[in-house]
Parts: C-alpha cells; sequence; structure tokens
C-alpha cells in the first residue's frame, strides 16, 4: 500500500491535494477454505498488499471516482445508486456504490466526494482486492465525512456491497480479515460467531510467499455461486436425517460432522454433494488442528495441514486449476518448505507458500522453474509481510 503515490495521483488529477487517504489490506487465507459461509472457522493473514482512496471535496449528490490501475472513471449519483442491470461483470464501480449505498441506509451524511483508487494487489489472484478495494472506500467515505460512528458495522457494510452490487454470494471472511488483520498475527475468525482472536506468527522464523498463477478468477461469473448452492442443499439434507434421527439439526454445515455426513450419504445424498460437504467438515476439522499447532509453534503440522487443504479442495470441492496443483507440487518436499495450498475461491488466481526463513529463494525458484517448464511463461512469485489498514 503506497498512500504517498495515491496522494501524488489524485493531486494531479484533481488540482489539489486530498483531504485524506485510507489504505485497506488484502489478505491470504493461510487454512479454512470455503467455509467462511458455511459457519467455520478461517485463518487468514491481511497482507502489506492492498488498495488506497484518497478522497477530497466534490460536487453535492455525486461521487466522482477514478480507477488509477485501470485507466477508468465513473460518476455515482448518491440519491440515485442501484445494482446493475445491464449484465457487465462486476467492477469497481459497483463496490464503490455497494459500500456508499449501505452507509447511507444506515444514515450516514455522505457529502458529495471526489475518490481516487490505486493499488499494489493484484487482481483477481484470490487475494481479497475486492474487499480491500471495499473497505478502503468505507474508511474514506467515513472518515470523510467526520464520523465513526458505523465501524462497528464495516465488514458487514462491505459483504452487502458484494452480495447485492457485484452478485458474489461470499462470507464476511475477506472483508472481516482487511478490517481486524493486524501485523505479525493470523486472524482466527469464527465465522458462525464472528468471535476472533489474533494468534502470533513470527515472521523472524517463517516467511510467506505468494504465487500468482495469472489464471483470472472472476466470482460472480464462476462456480462459486453453484458451490454456495451446493453447501446450502447439503445442510438442508443433514438437517432432514438429523430430524429423522432424533438429532438436533446442525445451524451449519461446518459444524454438522462426519457422521451425520455418512448417514446422510448412506440414505442417498449425491455423491457431487457429499464431497463438497465432506470437504467442509474435514477443512474445519484441520483448521481446528492448526490453530492447536499455531499456538504450540509447530510449524510442520500446520504446513502438512495445508498440503492436506489443497487435496481437499482441489479433489472434493473441485475448485483448484492445472497451474495451482503444479504450484503447489514443485515445493512439496522440498527442504525448508513447510505447506502450500491454493489461497481464495479458486478457479485460478494464487496459492500461498510457508517456508522456514532464509528458504525463500529457493522456493521461489522452484516455483517459477516449474511454471515455466509447463507453461511457458514465468508466475509472479512475492513474499509478503502482514498489515493492517490505516488512515493518512
Amino acid at each position: 500500500m503506497d498512500p504517498e503515490k495515491t496522494r501524488a495521483l489524485y493531486t494531479r488529477w484533481s488540482g489539489s491535494p486530498p483531504d485524506l487517504t485510507a489504505s485497506a489490506p488484502g489478505r491470504v487465507n493461510l487454512l479454512g477454505e470455503h467455509i467462511d459461509y458455511c459457519g467455520g472457522t478461517v485463518l487468514p493473514l491481511s497482507l502489506d498488499l492492498g488498495v488506497s482512496a484518497a478522497v477530497g471535496p466534490g460536487r453535492p449528490g455525486k461521487l466522482d471516482v477514478r480507477a488509477c490501475d485501470l485507466d477508468a472513471e465513473c460518476e455515482l449519483d448518491l440519491e440515485d445508486l442501484r445494482p446493475r442491470e445491464d449484465g457487465r461483470p462486476a467492477d469497481y464501480r459497483d463496490y464503490v456504490a455497494g459500500v456508499a449505498a449501505g452507509l447511507l441506509e444506515r444514515g450516514c451524511p455522505l457529502p458529495g466526494a471526489r475518490i481516487l483508487l490505486h493499488g499494489d494487489l493484484p487482481m483477481r489472484a484470490g487475494l481479497s482486492s475486492s474487499a480491500a478495494l471495499e473497505i478502503a472506500v468505507f474508511l474514506a467515505l467515513t472518515r470523510f465525512a467526520g464520523t465513526m460512528d458505523f465501524d462497528g458495522e464495516a465488514p458487514q457494510i462491505c459483504r452487502e456491497a458484494e452480495h447485492r452490487y457485484a452478485g458474489v454470494k461470499c462470507g464476511i471472511m475477506d472483508q472481516f480479515a482487511s478490517w481486524y488483520g493486524r501485523l505479525s498475527g493470523v486472524l482466527r475468525l469464527d465465522c458462525a460467531t464472528l468471535e476472533y482472536e489474533v494468534i502470533p506468527l513470527e515472521e523472524r522464523r517463517v516467511k510467506v510467499l505468494v504465487a500468482d498463477s495469472g489464471v483470472p478468477r472472476e466470482l460472480a461469473s464462476s462456480k462459486y455461486n453453484e458451490r454456495t448452492a451446493a453447501c446450502d442443499a447439503a445442510l438442508a439434507s443433514l438437517a432432514a436425517k438429523a430430524e429423522e434421527e432424533g438429532l438436533e439439526p446442525p445451524a451449519w454445515l461446518a459444524s454438522a460432522g462426519e457422521e451425520l455426513l455418512e448417514k446422510a450419504r448412506a440414505g442417498g445424498l449425491d455423491e457431487e454433494t457429499w464431497k463438497r460437504a465432506r470437504h467442509v467438515i474435514s477443512e474445519q476439522q484441520r483448521v481446528e488442528e492448526a490453530v492447536r499447532a499455531l499456538k504450540a509453534r509447530d510449524m510442520d503440522r500446520f504446513g502438512d495441514l495445508m498440503f492436506a487443504s489443497h487435496e481437499s479442495l482441489r479433489d472434493l470441492y473441485e475448485v483448484s486449476c492445472p497451474e495451482l496443483d503444479l504450484l503447489v507440487e514443485s515445493v512439496r518436499g522440498l527442504d525448508g518448505v513447510l505447506g502450500a495450498k491454493m489461497s481464495g475461491a479458486g478457479f485460478g488466481g494464487a496459492v500461498v507458500c510457508l517456508v522456514r526463513r532464509g528458504r525463500e529463494k529457493k522456493a521461489k525458484a522452484a516455483m517459477e522453474r516449474a511454471f515455466r517448464d509447463r507453461f511457458g511463461r514465468t508466475p509472479p512469485v512475492m513474499v509478503v509481510r502482514s498489515g493492517q489498514w490505516y488512515v493518512a
């Protein structure tokens, strides 16, 4: 995140400096994939990469928005914000409009403003660039309006923007991680209760690498919503089976348990729905074990669970792709590599790799070499650090 560059870009665009600049981090998910919308527990790490939003006075009732990285501009009418109806893919306009609409609906007095967006987080790489944009816009708009009254609802307001204006039925992990993520800490978030804690990550001992496969993932046009629907169907089937057995129906799929799942399978649950549910339930178990390992500083076990998570995402949830699989396999067994897995929704995007300090270059070279030999191009591989939002 580079607020100074964002300020300079705003000044060049607007002719005067912004009143303030808000920066929000992206995230990489170390474990707990595709279970946030199933009431599971997740372990994201907020990054030192993200999106910045510079804001200053604008025309009454209007938001004039410039997205520098897309070389695009738009005008939004604060009195007529509505989800898109033209069938085009969601973009920055929808995220800004969704956040503004959520604030207005809660009584936040938004003045007209000019907003410039700039980021150093790769887009469509599974690093939550949309949530970083939403949180940055939330911070910019509320601070420009002179209020912090809505901070307690920030992740919910931004998730609503994703649901209603971008058309993605995501869980709350990405927005929560961008809002509550802290330096040198892994966020443990229970998505059913929204209880969370920050568990220290000794970044002097371990390093986090992110490899961008270069395969873009557009959630709203992918099979992401199909997976959420499959999980809803699985939960309904398991709840019906529980009632049939005289048991308490599970409130969330992640808490259903393997025994109930197998009873539902024996009762006719179709194979594909079983596979989706099997991933969710086993991933929840992996996260619970990973939390214990992290607190015990057992990073070897934590890494093993990352590899197991990727296998489940590949074989049961079926959201991986050849590029992601190759990146993971290229470092499996490499000295100093603790674990690797796809991060985010999948269907492309990025791989996260956890390595011992001093082994970053070897892991990076192995990923680049294997990918280049197979696909004829070198993927961007970054060593990332933890980060958090701030306003300047």
